[in-house]
């Protein structure tokens, strides 16, 4: 793979949505994740089952809310500079 078709699909791929599941090429949340989020843990809680999954299901649904909207902002002020489409960088930690 060229070094130009890695960062775009890096950029794209990866950092539009950076930790969201089911997005994120990076991570893989699967059946593991699954089992554990909405069997074991659910399970453990015996009478308190569908507060757990419930409280699971929530928390991810935030979690894919959240992530965004917090990479957003850390790219995007008034403070970050602007370059032209097609500007290369010159050199690292410049």
């Amino acid at each position: 793979m060229d070094e130009e078709s890695w960062r775009s699909g890096h950029n794209l791929s990866h950092h539009q949505y950076t930790h969201v599941a089911k997005r994120d090429i990076d991570i893989n949340f699967g059946g593991v994740h699954f089992a554990k989020e909405y069997i074991l843990f659910p399970a453990l809680a015996l009478f308190f089952l569908w507060k757990v999954m419930l409280g699971n299901w929530l928390a991810e649904r935030m979690r894919d809310l959240y992530s965004p909207v917090t990479i957003y902002c850390g790219h995007v002020d008034e403070e970050v500079a602007w370059y032209p489409e097609g500007t290369r960088a010159s050199g690292r930690g410049q």
